[in-house]
Order: structure tokens, then C-alpha cells, then sequence
């Protein structure tokens, strides 16, 4: 449901995603298959879903995940549906983590400085 409003919310507001340089997700919100054909970089949190299935293809993909034992625990296998009560998987992607890729992904952009 929060991805189909997200959805609907971003068709309303027109191209302002095509304005981004980078955009963070988490498997929850706007898919990167939404965003994969626009010329931005991704960073995807995954954590009960597996990037092997749903991360973007291509250089512009940055995807982060702990990749633990019981991960990926939701699929098709269960109606999408997972008996975890404690979402560790996520928990694991710290924000210092997001923050080093972002600024790695934008550090890359940035034109040589002159001497």
C-alpha cells in the first residue's frame, strides 16, 4: 500500500525525481525498477528482500545489505509475508554505512581539483 501512494504521490508531483542526482530506498518504498531507467544513482537497503531478485541492474546501482542467514525472509514461497519480529537485517545497515556510500557515489562526480 505505502509504495503504490508513494507512487501515485510521485506521478502527482511530476519530474522532480528526474531532478535528483542520487536517491536513497529502502526495498518498501519506490522500487529501483521505478527509477533504473532515469540517470540517477540508487542506493537500495535491502534486508527481508534479496537485491539478487530486485536491485537495479547497471553501474548506478549501490545496493547495501547484510546478506545474513535468514535473509531473504520474505517471497513468494509465503505470500510475502515473515514471522520476524525483530528486522536485524536492517538493523545491521547502519547510517554511517548509507552515509559513506553516498558521499563515495558523490565524491566520484566531482571534477579534479586544479593546482
Amino acid at each position: 500500500m505505502t509504495s503504490r501512494l508513494l507512487r501515485d504521490a510521485l506521478a502527482i508531483s511530476g519530474s522532480w525525481l528526474e531532478q535528483l542526482d542520487l536517491v536513497t530506498l529502502i526495498e518498501a518504498s519506490l522500487r529501483e525498477s521505478e527509477v533504473e531507467n532515469l540517470e540517477i544513482d540508487v542506493v537500495a537497503l535491502f534486508g527481508p528482500e534479496t537485491p539478487l531478485l530486485f536491485a537495479a541492474p547497471g553501474p548506478r546501482s549501490h545496493v547495501l545489505w547484510t546478506g545474513l542467514a535468514c535473509s531473504p525472509c520474505v517471497n513468494a514461497f509465503n505470500n510475502r509475508q515473515s514471522a520476524c519480529p525483530n528486522n536485524i537485517c536492517m538493523q545491521r545497515i547502519e547510517v554511517d554505512q548509507v552515509l559513506r556510500e553516498v558521499e563515495a557515489i558523490c565524491a566520484g562526480r566531482r571534477p579534479p581539483h586544479s593546482a
